[in-house]
């Protein structure tokens, strides 16, 4: 049952808020030209391999954040646009905890019909 409705979750995020997000990391974090985004995604590789072989598991997309942050960073500061990049960050913390909470909640909902009967 909980892998049905994260994976439901999961798709209805990606149908909902998929192509906004793509949208928003590829082209709203930092202003990149080819040398800079190429050197985005080999730190980001970088990162995800080290990682990865250290039994540590990381996320592509904080990688990739990171680095096009990084890259935008050492060609200036005014090349990153710190509005994104603080909404991003602010996704990555509410969101896992807003999960939590919505499966609590649906845990705890249908945990209460199962007791009274209503799912038999």
């Amino acid at each position: 049952m909980a892998g049905v409705l994260g994976g439901g979750g999961l798709a209805l995020g990606v149908l909902t808020w998929g192509r906004p997000l793509l949208q928003r990391v590829a082209f709203e974090i930092v202003r990149l030209d080819r040398p800079m985004a190429s050197a985005a995604q080999a730190v980001q590789a970088v990162v995800f391999i080290v990682a990865v072989s250290f039994g540590l598991f990381t996320s592509m997309n904080q990688a990739l954040v990171g680095a096009m942050t990084g890259a935008g960073a050492a060609r200036g500061r005014e090349t990153i646009d710190r509005q994104v990049l603080t909404g991003i960050v602010r996704g990555w913390v509410i969101g896992p905890a807003a999960g939590i909470r919505a499966t609590f909640v649906i845990a705890s909902v249908i945990t209460a019909l199962a007791g009274n009967g209503a799912l038999r």
